[in-house]
Parts: structure tokens; C-alpha cells; sequence
């Protein structure tokens, strides 16, 4: 897998097998990694099956997969990787990047149940064509992320770095609510009985 731009952390991978540069398909192709990268998400490529299969099984920290589809794509290949995908990171958006309809009408049923969309690189404006990924890979990370972290991450986004909670200073700050000094209780029997064993 060849790596060409990190960004905020999402990790884009391209599988872009059959694709030519220098031909028309080649260069839109290189205008979506341009737009992915302009919105500083990582594009990482892959050139054939054998190593996309090792990527999505190794590889705990796709947040987004593109499969280029011509119309000889072999199907079964395709849905063994968007299942070994699945397998351990559910919910994973995968868009088929193509540019003739008769690549997609002999298509199953199982693919099209596997895929989010299907983008027709030659006739979708590319600035739109980031912005459905962008938002695919937020929509895949907000519904990981369990509240707290998710509020975490979300305060962080608008740069308020001024991390003060209750529990520093020695948790001084519990004690000058009810309930915070409940919490507190709790979290110290909770503390000690871990201690005492």
C-alpha cells in the first residue's frame, strides 16, 4: 500500500487496479485524492488484490474504502474484501468509483448491500465527490465514538483547550456539588476495593 498524504487521522483507502494515468479516468482520479487531501483526510493506495486483502485485515484504522469497479471486475474478490472489512470494522462506508454503466448491470444484489454509493467519476463534480466521502468517514466515526468521547473529541474540534475537570487537583472540585461529592464516594469505594485485591 503506498501512502500519499496524511491528514487529520481518517485514513482513506483507494484500490485503483486498472486505472491508467494519463487517461481521463486517471487524471479524475488523481483530482479526488487532490480534494481528499485539500480536506486533510490520509489516502493510502492499493494496486491489486492480494495487498487490499492485507490492509483490510491487518488494518484497524480505515475509515473509508473506494474500490475503482471497470466492468470486468471479478465480484466474488470484491465482496471477500468488503466482508474482511466488515468483519472488524463494522459500518466501514465503501463507494464503487466507476465510469461506465454497463460496469454495474450485471451487479449482485450482495455488492450493492455492501456498498454506501457508487460515484461516476466522470460525470460528478470532484469538490462534491469530497464532500460525500468527508461526510461518509464523520458519519463512521460519530456512531464509533460513545457520548463522552464523542463530546470530548467534538469540545476539542472548536479549540477549547482548557481541559479543567473536576478531578484534578486532588478531585476538589467534586466536593462542591451533592452529587459530586456522591460521585466521588463512589468513585474512591470503587478505587480501594480495586486496591484491596
Amino acid at each position: 500500500m503506498k501512502k500519499i498524504v496524511y491528514g487529520d487521522g481518517s485514513k482513506v483507502v483507494l484500490f485503483k487496479e486498472g486505472i491508467k494515468e494519463g487517461t481521463e479516468i486517471g487524471n479524475r482520479i488523481e483530482e479526488l485524492v487532490d480534494e481528499i487531501k485539500r480536506r486533510c483526510m490520509g489516502v493510502y493506495t492499493s494496486e491489486s488484490y492480494e495487498d487490499l486483502e492485507d490492509v483490510v485485515t491487518y488494518d484497524k484504522g480505515i475509515d473509508c474504502l473506494l474500490l475503482s469497479w471497470p466492468n470486468n471486475r471479478e465480484e466474488k474478490e470484491a465482496v471477500d474484501v468488503i466482508n474482511k472489512l466488515h468483519e472488524s470494522q463494522e459500518g466501514v462506508p465503501v463507494f464503487l468509483l466507476t465510469h461506465k454503466a454497463d460496469a454495474l448491470e450485471n451487479l449482485s444484489r450482495e455488492v450493492y448491500e455492501h456498498v454506501e454509493e457508487i460515484i461516476w467519476i466522470l460525470q460528478e463534480e470532484i469538490g462534491f465527490l469530497g464532500e460525500r466521502i468527508q461526510r461518509a468517514v464523520e458519519r463512521y466515526n460519530d456512531n464509533l465514538l460513545p457520548p463522552l468521547t464523542k463530546a470530548v473529541f467534538n469540545y476539542n474540534k472548536v479549540a477549547e483547550y482548557s481541559w479543567a475537570a473536576p478531578g484534578h487537583q486532588g478531585g476538589v472540585g467534586f466536593t462542591k456539588t451533592a452529587l459530586g461529592r456522591r460521585f466521588l464516594i463512589f468513585m474512591m469505594k470503587i478505587y480501594l476495593d480495586q486496591i484491596q485485591e
